[in-house]
């Protein structure tokens, strides 16, 4: 690795301590492993992404009882109860998702985002959407380019929030 790499990840390193940002640190560990696997490796890619998959999904039912993690459960819940085959609409979560809401209170609380992109997708845009994310997704990982791992680190971060739908990281994105 450069000398760069390592001064960029020293300057991110107190954004992440300082704002307790459990995604991007999990989207910084997962493109950093991507980025430096051993290709005499390359057969394990995909045993190891089953089983950092089900660690996660063991770690995130462990967390589950603090109130970020349990109120992003609630919201895919009820984004789940809410999707249709084609969708709702693009831009229509926010304001259709309290017709389905069972499990979010949403006189306390009004999401206009699922936390999860994918999710937002498939509600908004329905099963074709989703389709068209995915296929997406899968052929830019499967390039050569050096910045399918920052590709990778916002689609990690994706799960947990909403990267494309912020001004910067949206912004950024398609010059990757």
């Amino acid at each position: 690795p450069s000398m760069r790499l390592w001064l960029l990840i020293g300057c991110l390193a107190p954004a992440m301590a300082f704002t307790h940002a459990r995604g991007a640190l999990l989207a910084i560990m997962v493109a950093l492993g991507a980025m430096f696997w051993p290709e005499r490796w390359h057969r394990y890619r995909w045993p190891v992404a089953v089983i950092g998959i089900l660690g996660f999904c063991g770690v995130a039912y462990l967390w589950s009882q603090q109130a970020s993690i349990a109120e992003r459960f609630d919201i895919w819940r009820d984004a789940v109860l809410g999707m249709s085959f084609f969708g709702r609409g693009i831009g229509s979560f926010g304001g259709t998702l309290p017709a389905f809401g069972h499990f979010t209170d949403h006189m306390t609380l009004r999401q206009v985002y699922a936390h999860n992109d994918l999710v937002q997708v498939a509600y908004e845009l329905g099963l074709p959407g989703l389709a068209l994310a995915l296929a997406f997704i899968w052929f830019v990982l499967q390039s050569d380019r050096p910045e399918r791992f920052v590709f990778l680190a916002l689609i990690v971060e994706a799960i947990f929030a909403f990267p494309t739908h912020l001004a910067t990281p949206g912004a950024l994105a398609p010059f990757l």
